[in-house]
């Protein structure tokens, strides 16, 4: 079987038309010295304190009324590369943000409200409609809330001028709230038991045997009838392939793969249950980092992405909404609602964990499992999509 390949038309962050600031000076390809472990800290709270925002509006019912952040008003929100969490408001009038982040903000967490022009419910549903009828015509979407735009990656087959026309037939929008951008650069392809340990399919026995493609593992995890096994990507572990580790020692079968709108995913149950442990570890060259929670994205969050090509890279989340056009192995697919990131990523990462980057060792957090790449950007699965998808639960 031919290696599943993944390909995504490649593009660039567009300068903010909306805002005039400073915080979308994100730092390109991070490593690890360039950032202090305070600095580190600061944007894990930073992380921590978007979260507990974001589960106080999304989980409560009616709650953006209840806290006076409207449909109308809210305009998302991100950190900035000096750590600060940036709230986006609208110039409506009734909101009052302050008492309300002040309520959450424990840990003294440097704040900015911003006067934006869209609402991020305005930024989301022009999207929706690009996803839903104009995907044909598209390689890449995605919202980025620090620059309070839709950056939008064409293919050759249409003009700005006649994707706006057509986009004007489903919705009435303001031009602003679109940025283009077409890149001639092409991307690799990211096809290639710890999380970020090499998961593959073999054949033939022991030194004879052949390996015809390898994955990342992205964590530990059961089933609903309780079986063990790891996750890793649907083109990683197609349902039926025997999947090996670095040892050549098998893992098990590809089981419940799903490949649909908005996951790349399988999971593989151990073949020998009684043989194999659950683990929260990464495979890391420090032992004691482990993941232990899922994380909901954050725009602007510094990220440690873990492959079995590239090991450890650094970065940040770039865009928390976002959608690409998928070539696998010959047929081309739409894949939308995944995390952006600049992290650096090579063939054989697919399927290894994004993770949040902090010293906090033990506290890792899991934001998804990551599927393709270019030069420029790692694109990642979410965490719950995931989950939901496969019906299991992380270990």
């Amino acid at each position: 079987m031919l290696k599943f390949l993944i390909i995504f038309l490649l593009f660039s962050i567009l300068p903010s038309n909306q805002i005039d600031n400073s915080n979308t000076n994100y730092s390109h390809k991070l490593v690890k010295q360039e950032l202090t472990s305070e600095s580190l800290l600061e944007n894990e709270k930073c992380v921590c304190l978007a979260n507990k925002i974001l589960d106080s509006i999304n989980t409560i019912q009616n709650s953006r009324s209840v806290v006076n952040i409207g449909a109308n008003n809210y305009g998302g929100l991100f950190i900035s590369s000096d750590n600060t969490l940036h709230i986006n408001r609208t110039r409506n009038e009734g909101i009052s943000y302050k008492e309300f982040i002040s309520a959450l903000n424990d840990e003294n967490v440097k704040i900015s409200i911003d006067y934006v022009d869209y609402s991020l419910d305005e930024i989301l549903n022009v999207k929706s409609y690009i996803d839903k009828y104009l995907y044909d015509y598209v390689d890449s979407v995605s919202v980025k809330q620090s620059d309070n735009t839709i950056k939008v990656d064409l293919n050759d087959s249409i003009t700005e001028e006649e994707f706006r026309e057509l986009l004007n037939d489903y919705i009435a929008y303001n031009d602003s709230i679109l940025s283009f951008h077409n890149s001639d650069l092409k991307p690799t392809a990211m096809n290639s038991i710890k999380a970020g340990e090499k998961i593959s399919y073999k054949t033939g026995w022991w030194i004879f045997s052949t390996e015809h493609w390898y994955g990342t593992v992205g964590f530990n995890a059961v089933d609903a009838q309780g079986n063990k096994g790891v996750v890793t990507n649907y083109h990683v572990a197609p349902p039926g392939y025997e999947m090996r580790n670095n040892s050549n020692t098998l893992i098990g079968y590809g089981s419940s793969g799903v490949l649909n709108d908005t996951v790349d995913a399988a999971f593989v149950p151990f073949e020998e249950q009684n043989e194999w442990e659950l683990t929260k570890y990464i495979n890391s060259s420090d032992p004691v980092f482990y993941i232990s929670r899922t994380f909901e994205a954050i725009e602007g969050a510094k990220v440690w992405l873990v492959g079995a090509t590239t090991g450890s890279s650094y970065g940040n989340i770039t865009s928390t909404y976002s959608s690409q056009t998928v070539a696998y192995n010959g047929f081309n697919k739409y894949l939308t609602d995944l995390i952006e990131s600049d992290a650096d990523i090579a063939g054989g990462d697919s399927g290894g964990p994004l993770i949040t980057w902090t010293d906090r060792k033990s506290n890792q957090g899991i934001y998804g499992i990551n599927f393709a790449g270019n030069n420029e950007y790692a694109y990642t699965i979410k965490i719950n999509n995931v989950l939901d998808a496969l019906n299991v639960t992380m270990f």
